[in-house]
């Protein structure tokens, strides 16, 4: 019975970090200006956009804010690059979770 409350603990406290670092950037999104902010352990952004705005442009000019320079597309592959380093990122690695202020349901 110990052994079962143990894997109990270990799985709660593993689901509510894993809910503190997915929603940590979330938060960065509703309580900055910040309009991406990395999935932690993924390779996925989150976006947050306005009316008029397309996530993938917002996010191509956080990526030149950071230094990054886009340096071929081909479809929805984006490749940038900083500093000899090449990063690859794909329009379905973006996410939009806010429009307007509002989290986005669909």
């Amino acid at each position: 019975m110990k052994v079962y409350k143990a894997i109990l603990n270990v799985c709660m406290i593993t689901f509510i970090l894993l809910l503190l670092v997915m929603f940590g950037s979330i938060g960065k999104l509703i309580f900055t200006d910040s309009k991406i902010a990395k999935l932690p352990f993924t390779d996925y952004y989150l976006a947050k956009i306005e009316s008029g705005e397309h996530d993938f442009d917002v996010f191509k000019n956080h990526m030149r804010t950071e230094g990054w320079n886009e340096v071929s597309q081909f479809g929805g592959l984006h490749t940038f690059e900083k500093d000899g380093e090449t990063m690859e990122i794909l329009n379905t690695q973006v996410k939009t979770i806010i429009i307007d202020g509002s989290i986005n349901l669909k």
